[in-house]
C-alpha cells in the first residue's frame, strides 16, 4: 500500500474495523488500477508521433512526385497540341 492508501485504511479501519476497511482499500485500489489502465491505453506516445510524422512525410512526398507528373504531362500535351495547331 502506498502512503495515501494507508491513511485511507487508518481512517477507514476506526469507523468500520479493520477487515471491511482492507477489503474496501483494496477494492479501491483495483478500480483506481483499471481507470489509469484505460486512460493509458488511449493515449498517444512519442512513438506513435514519430510514425504518423514518418507517414505523412510519405505522403506528402508521393503526392508531389505524382502532382509533378501530371504537370509535365499536361505541358507535354499542350506543347504537342500548340506544334500540331501551327
Amino acid at each position: 500500500m502506498t502512503i495515501s492508501e494507508i491513511q485511507l485504511y487508518e481512517l477507514l479501519a476506526s469507523k468500520i474495523g479493520r477487515t471491511e476497511a482492507q477489503g474496501l482499500v483494496e477494492f479501491v485500489e483495483a478500480k483506481v488500477d483499471k481507470k489509469v489502465d484505460e486512460k493509458t491505453n488511449i493515449l498517444v506516445t512519442k512513438e506513435d508521433l514519430s510514425n504518423v510524422k514518418v507517414d505523412l512525410i510519405k505522403w506528402m512526398i508521393g503526392t508531389g512526385i505524382a502532382l509533378a507528373s501530371v504537370m509535365v504531362a499536361l505541358m507535354t500535351g499542350m506543347v504537342k497540341y500548340l506544334h500540331a495547331v501551327n
